[in-house]
């Protein structure tokens, strides 16, 4: 169940990102014990979209998925950053890209192409 809702609000939140900030504790609390892979990923998507709705809801729900990014697994990087790149702006991509290359070093083969790719794709904000 915990799947199939944080799905429907990863999609709400492209619409209603003001539904999404109102309820951040529990999409918080999702990400954080969430029962799957999946859960956890459309947590980020959520929060993302959420993000990218204003500055207002930016400047509360972008440091948190920079940390998120900060102490996830590595494995985890490079879609996780995919997942996040709705949210990342002109005022934020900087900080994105440090962030990144902060975990750059952690990455091989395909992850780091991924990666340096999304890292790409932020230059051009």
């Amino acid at each position: 169940m915990v799947r199939g809702a944080i799905t429907a609000l990863a999609e709400i939140a492209k619409v209603k990102p003001e539904f999404i900030f109102k309820h951040l504790d529990e999409i918080k609390k999702v990400k954080e014990t969430g029962p799957d892979s999946i859960s956890i990923d459309k947590s980020i998507s959520a929060l993302a979209h959420t993000a990218s709705a204003n500055d207002e809801y930016g400047k509360v729900v972008f440091p948190y998925l920079m940390q998120h990014i900060l102490t996830c697994h590595h494995k985890e990087v490079p879609e996780h950053a995919e997942r996040i790149l709705p949210a990342v702006n002109e005022n934020n991509s900087i900080e994105f890209i440090k962030t990144l290359g902060k975990r750059m070093e952690a990455l091989s083969g395909s992850d780091f192409t991924r990666l340096k790719k999304i890292v790409r794709i932020a230059e051009k904000i």
